[in-house]
């Protein structure tokens, strides 16, 4: 007989029903092994949450390929306006940066979990998860992909880093329990006010500070980031041989990070 807390699909529904994540969902799927919690959420209705123990070929922004070793679920919200899709996407981070901070407080560690523009997790300069949402006639798959356990040869130690290589052997929570905790306060971030989300997004900036370059209508811009409003500008500090630094503003929506600085904000 499966524990609630079992490597098992049967076993997470325990888990889940315990901890009360039924109250803030109309539906869950959970699924054994699926492709990707994203495709196997297509056509539920908003309320709806997709958790898969194994996922195969999870995606990220950029069609890059999200390695698995961890914890991947989707939440399906109602999104009518195309810009809510952006909203989404911030406000799903913030929810889970708050979850994870929580896990490792729980653990006696007291790392703060950054948010890097537009959907990168961040703990210790090394990214820990991603956010991807996907708007779909009228409702946005919200995508939540975080490492847990990765193995060695799945992982760019100098780029990633997973729970389970940071927290102490029995502070560890159990899969099960804890894509519960992160899928309620996903849910409950992404019905957030967009100020709410701007003002929170401020607290939790990873790039403020640093040097980063960004492509953006196809010219390449670098300097130190100033501040990113995730839904009107990015302002960075460019220096200039003799001058005063310069500030550009760069329009969020037709911008990408190519590279940024690791190590300590000089904010």
């Amino acid at each position: 007989m499966n524990s609630p807390d079992s490597e098992s699909a049967e076993g997470w529904r325990a888990t889940l029903e315990a901890g009360g994540v039924g109250d803030d969902f109309a539906r869950i799927e959970v699924l054994a092994e699926t492709d990707s919690t994203m495709d196997a959420a297509r056509g539920l209705p908003p309320g709806s949450l997709m958790i898969a123990l194994r996922q195969r070929r999870g995606r990220g922004r950029l069609g890059r390929v999200w390695v698995d070793g961890g914890i991947a679920f989707t939440v399906v919200i109602a999104a009518p306006e195309p810009c809510d899709g952006e909203r989404l996407a911030i406000a799903a981070a913030l929810g889970a940066a708050g979850a994870l901070e929580a896990t490792l407080a729980g653990g006696g560690l007291a790392d703060r979990v950054g948010v890097k523009w537009p959907n990168d997790l961040m703990l210790r300069d090394r990214k820990l998860g991603g956010i991807l949402v996907e708007r779909v006639d009228g409702v946005a798959l919200v995508g939540v992909g975080v490492d847990y356990r990765v193995p060695a040869s799945g992982v760019d130690a100098d780029r990633a880093i997973d729970l389970a290589s940071t927290l102490a052997e029995g502070t560890l929570p159990p899969r099960g329990e804890l894509v519960g905790r992160l899928a309620r306060q996903v849910a409950t971030a992404c019905r957030l006010r967009l100020d709410e989300v701007e003002q929170r997004f401020a607290a939790r900036d990873w790039l403020r500070g640093r040097r980063a370059r960004f492509l953006a209508g196809g010219v390449r811009l670098e300097g130190k980031v100033r501040s990113i409003d995730p839904f009107t500008a990015i302002e960075l500090e460019i220096e200039a041989s003799g001058d005063s630094p310069t500030i550009e503003r760069i329009d969020p929506r037709t911008a990408t990070v190519e590279w940024f600085e690791s190590g300590p904000s000089r904010g």
